[in-house]
């Protein structure tokens, strides 16, 4: 109960010197400053409410009744004379040139892309000729495994009977034989006889 009445009349006090000084300020304010300087400073006066405290906003440099001084020329933020606008736009110098005193040009970066070039052969035609002119396997063909008729083993026998024949005459025979009949085929015996075995050579 003391502390709390000891705190209480610290307050108090404390209040109470406030007062005062507001008091005397307030004496100060009516009696040396002018009503016109009081209402400007107490319409800048707000109470901040994140810091809890009085503050004075700042005064605008122009007035917003005043109307701002009109260009010289347009486009420009200094006046210029006309001579000097002109001379500035000819020359290169800087003597006539109140602002973009420097000129530098754009650095192109590199180039990434390539410009188009039509092809001499269309797509199609030229797959065309790739599918003509691609090589091919060579297909080997075994005589030896080329059945024969037996109605004709029996004629080829007699006419082997009498001269052997040559591989060519051979050839020819069959080759007529197969023309009559489509479907007669040399016997494997018969055109073992006919065709020798080749000397020298490897065999598949």
């Amino acid at each position: 109960m003391e502390a709390n009445g000891r705190e209480r009349r610290e307050l108090e006090n404390m209040q109470n010197e406030l007062m005062k000084e507001l008091k005397l300020k307030y004496l100060v304010i009516d009696n040396f400053i002018p009503i016109d300087e009081k209402n400007k400073l107490l319409s800048r006066i707000v109470f901040d409410e994140d810091e809890e405290n009085w503050k004075i906003m700042k005064t605008s440099s122009v007035d917003s009744n005043v109307c701002k001084r009109p260009n010289s020329c347009a486009g420009y933020r200094y006046p210029i004379s006309e001579f000097a606008r002109l001379a500035a736009e000819v020359s290169a110098g800087v003597r006539y040139r109140c602002e973009n005193i420097m000129d530098c040009e754009l650095e192109m970066s590199c180039r990434t892309t390539k410009d188009y070039t039509a092809p001499r052969l269309s797509p199609r035609v030229r797959a065309a000729l790739d599918n003509a002119l691609k090589r091919e396997d060579d297909i080997d063909v075994e005589i030896s495994t080329i059945p024969a008729p037996t109605s004709r083993r029996k004629g080829k026998e007699k006419e082997s009977n009498g001269n052997i024949l040559r591989p060519l005459t051979a050839l020819k025979i069959s080759n007529r034989s197969s023309s009559r009949n489509l479907y007669s085929r040399p016997d494997t015996a018969s055109a073992n006889q006919s065709f020798p075995q080749a000397r020298g050579l490897i065999r598949k």
